[in-house]
């Protein structure tokens, strides 16, 4: 007689029968489906399908006791015939019997039988029951929560087939993923709106379900995410798993159940065709470039000198109100959109001229820039002197002087040699009294400069990010540092026996009068914040998804407000060093040699047109090398008040001639240029990374491979476009290409039609609420309930007012000065 169904303990003792668990029992498979777990049977390798009898004695497996647990041993005789795994074994009658009345050969026999095939047969499939097991493992409960104001128990508010899990995936995928037109597809990305069409208790209900549904399907723990992706509801989150594990039609990689979904999507969906940056901070540093450079650090310090305390607060209150939205717009653009300039434009195809108008203008601004830092190298080379020596432009140059022979013995005037060492070591220029009407031949050494500067840009780039990722901390740091530590230095060799103010062109009572000091204030902020836009959102395009972009704009504003001001306490140290020897800075003129003073002595009187009106109430014409003073009385044809890098070629020069190398030694000149010298090349680093990742953006499939390639042909390029301005004209190629690029009111038509379109003509999902939560999340608590909708207004409403304002009226100045 066969033993009844029963289940031996490890006591060697009966039970009686129960009735299996539901953990125990099979599930059918339409409750596997309904939890979107269980994979099909054609899908399943051979060795988790489950075998039949034939399967498992082709194989020679049979069932042994020994890897299974009790809960998957045979129960009965049948099944042990069944799997083939030992006779059957003795009847005994009773229902129920004790251990001592039971004879155990049988289980000896299969003991020994499964000992002798474990050894013939070490690997060999799974039993039968593990498929069942491992389904049962992914199978997670849920639950839909309950509605506002009652439970879905109660069938007045109940939500009915709206609130089945198929619905809920079905709903959160469909209507939350990108537009196919979007930069990198809209395929697997997900839009971070929820649809507006359902009300406030769909929603609630939704947003509950996806939660739960987002519990079972995520078996394996998932980090928390960082606060720049906090503001997501649960609702998108749950989209977002869903819409990846939808994706396989679109041709997505298909992630294995059990994995975290979100975990293996979101570096695919976020990540850039043109790569990622290598390290957290590369980007910041990177950016910075975009902020500080040469030539803004010069101008700002001049404007400092020239209107005094009163630009600085100016300019402090128009970043707060124009400079920093401009320059978050681009940040946050680049990141949300994950594209530059060039590839920006597929939300919007008609618009792609934009882009490449915002690309040859960043390019232009690069080539004609650049030979500023070339002139650094000269004033970096000639700072090498030891004590006893004297710097090279604080001596006088015969060919400009008449009867410089006479007095070489004698004491030679500052406000003559500073000036003849820029024009005649520097440009080298031979005529400057009667300018030639040609070029000219190039200059070998402001030639040989350039091509360095160009050979180190393209050794920066070669590698594309994994390059410039590196090197940016050498061209973004150090000089910050070395900022700080000469601005230190010369800060303590002010004058302390003089009643000379530290800027003496301030008047608190002309704050809003002076309209010459607004325009000026308002023209620097948009060269600071705004003239490198289309650079800045290359730089945040290569960001990761979640990365910190918030910190990495504040230490940008923080470090580029700091460098400025700096320069602006360090530019007036040195008028109150000169004025302590009897010397008063006044603005110069670069055509000839009668014009290009910019010293006076106190002991001579002024020149008439600066003697009646202050400085502070000059036009002053605001251009990206330089700056133009318009002297009341003068004709502009003759002395047009244009010149560039007053900072480093006049002021801090003759400073230290002036001290000479007893005074200060000379290692504080050699980092003053050599911190120049790394801020522009910086500066260029960036605007050419912004230049060739545009030009690959036009195909990257197939230019990418070519990187290098084309890194090297557009510095060639760059070199060769620069070579007009190492010319014995090079200076007034230089002012030709500052007015007619400098002006920029072109670029900030560029801009203005570039928010219009985003904003109003593509609108959503490329709304302002949109592209400001890459900046802040909702777990920013206070900041993030004024600051982000008051950004969002800034950038639909006053910054388009502000750049019409400033187009006209910066047209009509380029027209006057012309």
């Amino acid at each position: 007689m066969p033993l009844p169904s029963a289940e031996y303990s490890d006591a060697d003792r009966s039970v009686p029968f129960e009735e299996p668990s539901p953990a125990d029992r099979p599930v059918a498979s339409e409750e596997l489906s309904h939890a979107d777990m269980l994979l099909p049977s054609a899908e399943l390798s051979p060795f988790d399908r489950p075998h039949s009898a034939a399967e498992l004695r082709q194989a020679n497996r049979p069932l042994f006791l020994e890897e299974t647990s009790p809960a998957d041993r045979p129960h009965s005789a049948a099944e042990l015939t069944h799997c083939g795994a030992a006779p059957e074994p003795p009847a005994v009658d009773g229902s129920r019997e004790s251990s001592e009345e039971i004879d155990w050969s049988w289980l000896a026999t299969l003991e020994a039988r499964a000992s002798d095939l474990r050894t013939r047969h070490d690997e060999s499939p799974r039993p039968h029951s593990a498929w069942l097991r491992a389904s049962m493992r992914r199978v997670r409960p849920f639950r839909l929560s309950d509605p506002p104001g009652g439970s879905l128990d109660n069938p007045s508010t109940r939500l009915g087939p709206l609130a089945t899990p198929d619905t809920v995936l079905d709903i959160l995928a469909n209507n939350n993923r990108r537009p196919s037109s979007a930069p990198g597809g809209g395929g697997s990305r997900v839009r971070r709106d929820f649809p507006r069409r359902y009300s406030s208790y769909t929603a609630t209900i939704l947003n509950g379900s996806a939660a739960n549904l987002t519990q079972a399907t995520e078996p394996v723990a998932v980090a928390t995410p960082s606060s720049d992706e906090e503001d997501l509801s649960s609702a998108s989150e749950g989209a977002r798993t869903s819409g990846a594990e939808q994706g396989t039609d679109s041709g997505a990689e298909t992630v294995s159940i059990g994995t975290s979904t979100r975990q293996n999507s979101e570096p695919e969906m976020q990540s850039t065709p043109l790569g990622t940056w290598p390290h957290s901070l590369s980007s910041m540093l990177a950016t910075l470039g975009c902020t500080l450079g040469l030539f803004n650090i010069s101008r700002f310090a001049i404007l400092s000198i020239h209107f005094g305390a009163t630009f600085i607060v100016q300019f402090l209150l128009l970043t707060m109100v124009i400079g920093i939205p401009l320059f978050t717009l681009h940040t946050c653009l680049g990141q949300c959109l994950a594209a530059g300039v060039m590839d920006m434009w597929r939300i919007s195809p008609i618009f792609q001229g934009i882009g490449v108008a915002l690309l040859v203008s960043q390019a232009l601004i690069g080539i004609y820039s650049i030979v500023g830092v070339s002139w650094m190298f000269i004033y970096f080379r000639d700072s090498f002197i030891t004590k006893q020596d004297s710097y090279r432009w604080a001596e006088p140059y015969d060919l400009y002087r008449e009867g410089a022979d006479m007095v070489k013995n004698i004491s030679w005037k500052l406000e003559e040699t500073v000036p003849d060492y820029f024009n005649s070591i520097v440009l080298q220029r031979h005529n400057v009294e009667m300018p030639e009407s040609s070029f000219g031949h190039v200059k070998f050494q402001v030639a040989f400069n350039l091509a360095v500067v160009w050979m180190i840009v393209f050794v920066s780039l070669s590698k594309g990010l994994k390059s410039y990722g590196k090197v940016v901390y050498v061209f973004s740091l150090f000089p910050v540092f070395g900022t700080l530590v000469l601005s230190t230095k010369l800060l303590g060799l002010t004058p302390t026996n003089t009643s000379h103010q530290v800027f003496p062109q301030t008047v608190w009572d002309e704050f809003f009068l002076n309209t010459k000091c607004w325009v000026a204030a308002t023209v620097e902020v948009f060269f600071t914040w705004g003239l490198l836009g289309a650079t800045a959102m290359q730089i945040t395009s290569h960001n990761r998804h979640r990365h910190l972009l918030n910190r990495d704009t504040s230490l940008v504003v923080v470090l580029t407000v700091a460098v400025l001001l700096l320069a602006a306490f360090l530019a007036n140290t040195c008028v109150a060093i000169l004025h302590s020897h009897g010397f008063t800075y006044i603005p110069s003129s670069f055509e000839h040699i009668s014009t290009y003073g910019f010293l006076q002595p106190e002991s001579e009187p002024l020149p008439p047109a600066l003697a009646s009106t202050p400085v502070r109430y000059m036009t002053h014409t605001v251009l990206i090398a330089g700056s133009r003073v318009t002297v009341p009385g003068i004709d502009s044809r003759q002395q047009s008040g244009y010149q560039v890098l007053r900072l480093a070629t006049e002021l801090v020069p003759s400073t230290l001639a002036l001290l000479g190398a007893d005074g200060i030694s000379p290692f504080w000149a050699v980092l003053f240029y050599f911190v120049l010298i790394l801020f522009g090349i910086a500066q260029q680093l960036c605007i050419w990374h912004c230049v060739i990742t545009g030009i690959m953006a036009i195909n990257t499939a197939a230019l990418k491979s070519w990187e290098t390639t084309i890194t090297f042909f557009s510095c060639v390029c760059g070199f060769i476009l620069g070579l007009p301005m190492t010319t014995e004209l090079g200076i007034f190629v230089v002012h030709f290409l500052d007015y007619a690029i400098g002006s920029s009111w072109w670029l900030m038509v560029l801009y203005l039609i570039e928010i219009l379109v985003v904003f109003v003509v593509r609108g959503r999902p490329y709304s302002g609420e949109t592209v400001v939560a890459t900046l802040f999340s909702r777990s920013a608590g206070c900041l993030h309930a004024w600051a982000a909708p008051l950004l969002v207004f800034t950038w639909n409403v006053i910054l388009p007012i502000a750049l019409v304002v400033r187009c006209c009226t910066s047209r009509d100045m380029t027209n006057v000065s012309l």
